[in-house]
């Protein structure tokens, strides 16, 4: 079986990213490739060719990871890679943190709601890769 590919959208602001990668890598039974911008590897260049690298990512991903803490509404560049997952068909997934009593409204993007569970994400990307 292939690999699915996955993009992790979020705020190098928050350790979201590095969580949910963490979290994924954690199942010995779960193997997946992974193209998003960690805070240790930043894209570098002009605006323009930097949201050209992120969009080629999110081409080339199955799935978009979207975590939905509240936070999330306040970043235009999360907004803009969901949008764009969005126009693309990507499913989405959006996973809800431990005990969030409020969530972004970018899950209403969302393919698919899932707890902040690896069983949970991992089952609904298995669902959503094509």
């Amino acid at each position: 079986m292939n690999k699915p590919r996955i993009f992790v959208s979020h705020s190098w602001k928050y350790d979201d990213y590095g969580n949910i990668v963490r979290l994924l890598g954690g199942r010995k039974y779960f193997d997946f490739q992974e193209s998003s911008v960690p805070s240790t590897n930043p894209l570098s260049g002009t605006n323009e060719a930097i949201w050209d690298a992120i969009e080629n990512k999110i081409r080339w991903c199955q799935v978009l990871i979207l975590t939905v803490g509240v936070h999330a509404s306040y970043s235009g560049s999360i907004r803009r890679e969901v949008e764009f997952a969005d126009s693309l068909g990507k499913p989405i997934i959006a996973v809800v943190p431990f005990g969030a009593e409020r969530t972004s409204s970018l899950k209403g993007y969302a393919t698919e709601i899932v707890s902040w569970r690896a069983d949970s994400i991992v089952d609904a990307i298995r669902r959503q890769y094509k």
